[in-house]
């Protein structure tokens, strides 16, 4: 049997070595340099350029290509269909074909061959290569379009019917047979061959009727038409192909054909998706993939998704118009167990709860003391007891909620922080829990027996299924005993059912505790796991291929698509998988594995780290989406329990806004959820509340505008002086002049060199000389198409007199700032290059700050930079320095400048027609002449409007002195230049030098040097490398250190016992019993309490009291042996009647206290009183 790699390389080296193709790699899924396209979405993607006749299509170039190849192409290329036009992000998993990920087998021709080399390959591969059946397969051709002035494509009709049969060629209409990339630009008819699976090869009927007997596997575009700006069509010069071949569709018919199951073809049958649900199922434990659809279970799949309207699925009636029945695969009811908050069923879920807080009145099992108390610390507020009221309130409304769904409550137990019951319901018990907590909470709320904000249940739950009478009867009357004794878990006859899904413990949202062994699993979570199998496997493969090329989930754009498809599968794995942990890391692996041959980059990006690089990216993905889930799940719930019974099942839009602003819900995730369940949500409120919301943050701004008079709102400034000579100052007539709050006024001319803060950049600072008088500028800013000079509005007191309108004004920049930001700013290009040169092309700019004193840049990054990194970082940044290479500036077509191939542009970022194009080493127009010229990946090109210096050598040197997080997949660096580099190297210089002395130095002197080195490292500014160096060396000092220091007091501990002991060997004696009490100079706390123990251990019957003197405190210390303690002399009270002759207190235990006080010189008086104290006690 073929395998799917077989598949693909057969088709390459068909076109290649057959047909004289040349192979050309698949472009990244993340298009570099295409900001029309968020994610490659087709095979002539990347041939795009050459359509619409922007390029030549020189293959010479291509990877394997030989000088004079024709201009044929074959490749397979990794295309997502995730947002957009094309976006089948919600049909995946519901079927067997739909996916968000997916190869795309290819063949063109640019200006070579055309229709009949094209169809007749295509039969020739199909049915010779790949033995498909000759009499299954079908083709259509255009069959004109009289509006559009269009004749049928009689080219291509003859040319198949001279292959097939005139009943199995089909004409098609202009829209399943006329191709177009877009609005205007290249066009043609195209021929798709289909494939007939009916058994009895009668499908001819359902060509192009969408169904999936008869489906499309090829579609052969004859590019021969251009449509102009006008909408008409004129011939093209030169004629193209461009054939696409859905991959996983063509191994699914082909391994049909080979099994001889062509009547039930999967895309999730073949070894493309084998490998990772095997993956899936040894990462979550679930039951095996089955390949189960919603329309296997008719009975169910209306209920699984209302929403979906799918072929062969029968409608069921609403979820409360149907009564309770035990069916194959379905249970007679569910025993239900869930708790108030601060209250936990432990992982076992046995049926029992397990007390946090003492309530006598419930019984329970035995608790383990330390979960408890680690639960306990992650409590909000006060854990809930229901009162009698309480539960009368939860009581009614459990029974309302059955009566009303028309679920049969058999039993229902509401005690004081648990409630049980048994239900026969035609649902899943998750949402049978969930109504019972949101109503209960709910009407206990409008009673004001609980606060708005009251949390009253847990996530945490249990539910069992009951197959059998006699379970049902078990479980009735366990809840009417209510007892905390663990169920039954026997699996023979009777026995209630066993353990949880899947291996799982406990479960948040409500348990799923079935027995997936005893083959009884309910059809609806069986198809659902199916389902969730394929959303999985899908999913994992986008999220995979994405971020190896260098995108990044996030808020915005295509990220944010990231983030929905990856919030998408770990909400399948949760539900119907019983995952908890973050699990989509952990398939990672068998993706590369199973696509790493033909994709090697899947393992050698990011270093040959990728696996890792995607891993980590996914796994701080999940965990963070899981945290955000748990949060807001409780109140979705609730929402959607109200909005079933009050609005029809319609959530409010204040819910849903609650949701996205209180617990970070994003919007789309809460249409989902609801989507689900059948619901939907108020869209208009939501938005109309977000927008409140936006205009409110819009009102704390300033709004520049409101000063401006209405004369000049049309007014511009001339800015294009801010690249000419910093040096040289600027004649310009003043306009009028602004307040922009804040105690700060601002003026506008006619012209300016100063540079307007924008794009990271802050604006400039100088003076303005007027015959007035000087006015000192503190910043720059944009108001439109004007330049705001800003500065204080004490200022004013400068001018002698009024301004005028249009009188003259002398512009002078602050030459050192500006030469100091130019430096930065240039250093900040050098830097971006850099970073993707060493971290990998996934490297995002997210943000910068450029001023005379640093460059501060954010970036795409999902893990901290290591040392070797950021050395290499800065090794590359100070080489570019040290070559002085020269920066060009050009102002470029856009669409030309986005050829040139290691350009970095923002990706959503919209510029200009024509953009300024900031090229460090390589003149502008030279890189034009050659775009794709791999030489100019040494260099950094971005689109800028920045001030730059004129040669790199200017910024002198650059460091790195700071590297962090600033959010979730964003890294910030913070590099310094020139002079300011310099210093901090010098710092680290001097630091490392100090603890190169401070290794020598003796033994004593090693807290003190340790004390000063610590203060400057707090203080200095220093390479990020070097400190990190300096850390490294200071731990290895302070351990030194530290070890000196218990050598030192063990010495010392030695000392203070044979003090002790030689007080022992004097004291006097009551009785048996020896009375120790006397001054131990210079000991420790810790010294005097050992030596009291020893003390007490060698005297046999002691009372004992001893005292230090340290820096002017006295420390004092009892302890007493056993038989002292019995005749009622108890050291707790020895130290309280004696500290306060020393000014302090103290106490403890009978047998060992301790205390003190400030007053030294009383120390004497203290230790005889004690002795006297102890004679005393002992009669």
């Amino acid at each position: 049997m073929r395998t799917a790699a077989q598949i693909r390389r057969e088709f390459i080296d068909y076109f290649v070595h057959r047909c004289g193709h040349t192979f050309v790699p698949s472009s990244p899924c993340v298009p570099a340099d295409d900001p029309t396209l968020m994610f490659t979405n087709a095979g002539m993607n990347q041939f795009k350029p050459i359509f619409l006749g922007q390029q030549a299509a020189d293959v010479d170039k291509w990877p394997g290509a030989t000088p004079g190849m024709p201009t044929r192409a074959a490749n397979t290329q990794k295309c997502i269909r995730a947002g957009g036009k094309h976006n089948d992000l919600d049909d995946v998993g519901h079927d067997t074909y739909h996916h968000t990920f997916f190869e795309m087998l290819g063949n063109w021709s640019f200006g070579d061959y055309f229709k009949k080399e094209a169809i007749e390959w295509a039969w020739d591969l199909l049915t010779r290569v790949w033995s498909l059946d000759p009499e299954r397969l079908h083709a259509t051709y255009f069959q004109g379009d009289e509006t559009e002035g269009l004749a049928p494509d009689t080219e291509a009709r003859e040319l198949w019917l001279r292959i097939l049969p005139p009943e199995r060629v089909h004409p098609g209409n202009k829209k399943d047979n006329f191709w177009e990339m877009g609005d205007t630009g290249p066009c043609g008819p195209c021929s798709e061959i289909h494939i007939d699976l009916t058994p009895d090869k009668s499908g001819g009927r359902l060509v192009n009727a969408g169904d999936a007997r008869v489906m499309e596997i090829w579609n052969l575009v004859f590019i021969q038409f251009n449509r102009g700006a006008d909408g008409k069509l004129s011939p093209l010069p030169a004629k193209h192909v461009d054939t696409g071949m859905g991959f996983e569709r063509i191994c699914a018919v082909i391994r049909g054909i080979e099994t001889g199951r062509l009547g039930q073809v999967s895309n999730y049958d073949t070894d493309v998706f084998t490998p990772i649900f095997a993956t899936i199922r040894g990462v979550t434990g679930a039951p095996a993939y089955t390949g189960l659809l919603e329309s296997d279970d008719d009975s169910h799949s209306a209920r699984l998704d209302p929403s979906r309207d799918r072929k062969g699925a029968v409608p069921a009636a609403p979820i409360h118009d149907r009564a309770p029945r035990q069916m194959e695969g379905v249970p007679l009811a569910y025993l239900i167990t869930f708790s108030t908050y601060g209250t936990w069923l432990h992982g076992s879920e046995k049926g029992s709860v397990n007390r946090l807080h003492n309530q006598p009145e419930e019984p329970f099992l035995e608790p383990d003391a330390d979960w408890e108390n680690d639960q306990s610390r992650l409590l909000k507020h006060a854990p809930v007891t229901l009162d009698e009221r309480h539960r009368g309130i939860v009581d009614r409304t459990i029974r309302e909620v059955c009566n009303h769904r028309g679920w049969t409550l058999q039993e229902l137990n509401v005690r004081t922080n648990h409630v049980h019951a048994v239900v026969s319901a035609p649902d899943t018990p998750e949402r049978v829990m969930n109504d019972f907590k949101s109503y209960a909470t709910r009407r206990m709320r409008e009673a004001g027996a609980v606060g708005a904000d009251r949390v009253v249940w847990t996530r945490h739950g249990s539910t069992r299924y009951l197959w059998k009478s006699e379970s049902v009867a078990q479980a009735c009357q366990y809840v009417r005993d209510a007892q905390g004794r663990d169920l039954p878990m026997a699996s023979d006859e009777g026995g209630l059912a066993g353990p949880l899904p899947y291996g799982r413990g406990s479960v948040q949202g409500g348990g799923r505790g079935s027995d997936q062994d005893d083959g009884h699993e309910p059809a609806q979570r069986a198809v659902m796991k199916d389902v969730a199998y394929r959303v999985i496997a899908d999913h994992i493969r986008t999220l995979t291929f994405a971020i190896t090329d260098g995108a990044m989930p996030s808020n915005e754009g295509r990220g944010y698509v990231l983030r929905r498809i990856l919030r998408r599968a770990v909400r399948y794995g949760r539900q119907y998988l019983g995952t908890r942990e973050p699990f989509l890391c952990r398939i990672v692996p068998a993706v590369a594995d199973a696509m790493g041959e033909a994709f090697p980059e899947l393992r050698t990006a990011h270093g040959g780290r990728n696996v890792e690089h995607v891993a980590a990216v996914l796994r701080d993905e999940e965990a963070s989406f899981i945290k955000t889930l748990d949060r807001g799940i409780a109140l979705f719930e609730e929402a959607a329990a109200y909005a079933a019974q009050h609005h029809h099942g319609r959530i409010s839009g204040e819910d849903a806004f609650k949701l996205h602003d209180t617990y970070g819900f994003p919007i789309d995730l809460t249409e989902l959820m609801a989507e689900e369940r059948g619901m939907t949500v108020n869209i208009g409120e939501y938005e109309r509340l977000m927008e409140e919301a936006r205009e409110k943050s819009r009102n704390k701004k300033i709004s520049f505008l409101l000063g401006i008079p209405e004369e000049h709102l049309n007014s511009e400034t001339d800015d294009r002086f801010k690249y000419s000579d910093p040096q040289v100052p600027l004649e310009a007539r003043y306009l009028f002049s602004v307040s922009v709050g804040a105690g700060r006024k601002a003026f506008v001319f006619d012209k300016t060199c100063f540079y307007a803060e924008q794009g990271g950049q802050i604006g400039d600072t100088g003076k303005i000389l007027f015959d007035q008088g000087t006015i000192n500028v503190s910043s720059t800013i944009r108001s439109g198409n004007q330049v705001l000079h800003v500065f204080d509005y004490t200022e004013l007191d400068n001018l002698k007199e009024d301004l005028e309108h249009g009188q003259s004004a002398k512009l002078v920049l602050n030459q050192s700032n500006r030469a100091f930001t130019m430096q930065n700013h240039t250093a900040t290009h050098v830097l971006n290059w850099a970073l993707r040169d060493v971290l990998g092309d996934h490297v995002q700019q997210k943000g910068s700050l450029v001023d005379p004193e640093k460059t501060r840049f954010d970036f795409s990054h999902p893990a901290q930079v290591t040392e070797e990194e950021l050395a290499r970082i800065e090794e590359l940044v100070n080489s570019q320095i040290e070559e002085d290479l020269e920066v060009f500036t050009a102002e470029v077509e856009q669409r030309k400048a986005r050829e040139v191939n290691t350009l970095r542009a923002v990706f959503g970022e919209k510029y200009p027609d024509v953009v300024r194009v900031v090229s460090i080493g390589v003149p502008v127009d030279q890189l034009l002449s050659d775009p794709k010229n791999d030489e100019w990946m040494r260099y950094s090109v971005e689109f800028c409007g920045g001030t730059h210096v004129k040669r790199t050598g200017e910024i002198g040197r650059f460091r790195l002195v700071e590297e962090s997080a600033v959010a979730k997949g964003i890294r910030r660096v913070i590099g310094v230049t020139g002079e300011r580099a310099r210093k901090a190297e010098d710092e680290a210089t001097g630091v490392l030098r100090m603890l190169k002395d401070a290794a020598q130095a003796p033994d004593q002197a090693l807290p003190q040097r340790i004390a000063e080195i610590t203060a400057i490292m707090s203080q200095a500014e220093m390479p990020v490398v070097e400190k990190a160096r300096i850390r490294a060396d200071l731990v290895h000092l302070q351990e030194r250190a530290k070890k000196v220091q218990k050598e030192q007091a063990r010495a010392g501990a030695g000392e203070v016992l044979s003090q002790a002991e030689a007080l022992l060997a004097t004291a006097p004696r009551a009785g048996s019993v020896a009375i120790v009490c006397g001054a131990v100079p210079g000991a420790t706390t810790d010294q005097l309490r050992a030596a009291c123990d020893s003390l007490r251990a060698k005297a046999g019957s002691a009372a004992v009291l001893l005292a230090s003197e340290s820096d002017g405190k006295v420390v004092l210390m009892a302890a007493m042996t056993a038989d002292v303690v019995g005749r009622g002399v108890k050291a707790g009270d020895l130290i309280r009647d004696i500290a306060p002759i020393v000014g302090g207190k103290g106490g403890g235990r009978p047998d060992m206290a301790q205390g003190g006080g400030p007053d030294a010189g009383r120390l004497a008086e203290a230790v005889s009183t004690a002795g006297q104290w102890i004679r005393q006690k002992l009669g």
